[in-house]
């Protein structure tokens, strides 16, 4: 406490290294024991101090990258297409990352940058607190190094959402939206008879689709992931795995996304890319996260608007263009 004060009555006071020591007072103050009066002192004041500290973050950028090229060759895919074919086409415009490139990319630059990896790492959310902790991939012990790759795996995922984004699917998107008025029917043909969307959901996908066609991803977002949920559930159910618990007095929950992600039969019925994809995107801490920032209510208005949703979106109508190829094929 007394290392805390310190710091903010110096010459250049510090909200993230006096938290840090407030920390620190709490976890030594709960082996103690007997002091949870104190530890609810401290832990808002802990809280004050976290939410402060985010004006001492600072910006890491890569400096700039020229997309030029990757915008122009969107639009020319989209250009003189019919609209049908021109909303397929966004929906297979590129790809989700590779899992096994992203794992290459974490592995290589974890040797060629070794330095950063001496020193820990956490997540912090909007309000300063700390929600993770990442592993060290100097650590003796294997599954350490694991958790740690995969953390590194969903930070280079991001990277990729931006630029797919930025690069691929805004400049096509507007592009459609330029040259066609889509409406509720043309998403709606995406939509049915899709092995994707169980049957009763088609209106809810179709229109959860159509408001991000417009840039409404703030009500797309809170359509689409429920019904997203809902349908890995479906396609598990479909392929004979077991998708609800059951307990010691017979109530029967269904598992949600934070359980779905993870059945090894998801990744093989979609893709290990798109499953790892999703991890990231909606349920992992040092991922995205959408799914349980949304459930919680811990986004803000500007955050349904960045390059994470619009992905979320796009990766959304990519799997039902999948599944709607994959029917039509079947039927040929």
């Amino acid at each position: 406490m007394k290392e805390a004060e310190l710091i903010l009555a110096g010459e250049k006071p510090s909200y993230m290294l006096a938290s840090s020591h407030i920390s620190s007072a709490i976890e030594a103050l709960k082996r103690i024991g007997g002091n949870n009066k104190r530890i609810e002192e401290l832990h808002k004041l802990l809280l004050m101090y976290q939410k402060n500290s985010i004006t001492e973050l600072g910006v890491v950028t890569s400096g700039e990258i020229n997309i030029r090229n990757y915008i122009e060759g969107a639009e020319k895919l989209i250009e003189g297409k019919e609209k049908g074919d021109a909303i397929f086409q966004l929906g297979l415009i590129g790809n989700p990352p590779q899992k096994s490139a992203l794992r290459a990319q974490v592995e290589k630059f974890s040797k060629k940058f070794l330095f950063q990896h001496l020193f820990s790492s956490v997540a912090i959310n909007e309000s300063g607190k700390i929600i993770g902790r990442q592993p060290s991939m100097l650590s003796e012990n294997q599954e350490e190094v694991e958790a740690a790759i995969k953390v590194e795996m969903y930070k280079h995922a991001q990277y990729h959402h931006l630029l797919h984004t930025q690069g691929l699917v805004e400049p096509a998107r507007r592009k459609i939206i330029f040259d066609h008025s889509v409406r509720l029917k043309d998403i709606f043909y995406l939509v049915k008879n899709n092995p994707f969307v169980p049957q009763g959901r088609e209106l809810i996908f179709a229109e959860g689709l159509l408001k991000g066609f417009y840039g409404d991803f703030l009500t797309s977002a809170h359509l689409l992931i429920p019904q997203l949920e809902n349908s890995i559930r479906h396609i598990l159910y479909e392929s004979g795995k077991i998708v609800s618990c059951i307990d010691s007095e017979g109530i029967q929950d269904e598992k949600n996304l934070n359980s779905l992600l993870f059945i090894q039969e998801f990744e093989e019925l979609i893709s290990e890319d798109i499953a790892f994809d999703l991890q990231g995107l909606l349920v992992e801490r040092f991922g995205s996260n959408l799914r349980n920032r949304i459930a919680h209510g811990l986004m803000g208005y500007e955050s349904f608007f960045s390059s994470e949703l619009i992905y979320l979106w796009w990766l959304n109508l990519h799997i039902c263009c999948v599944y709607k190829l994959h029917y039509l094929r079947a039927i040929e």
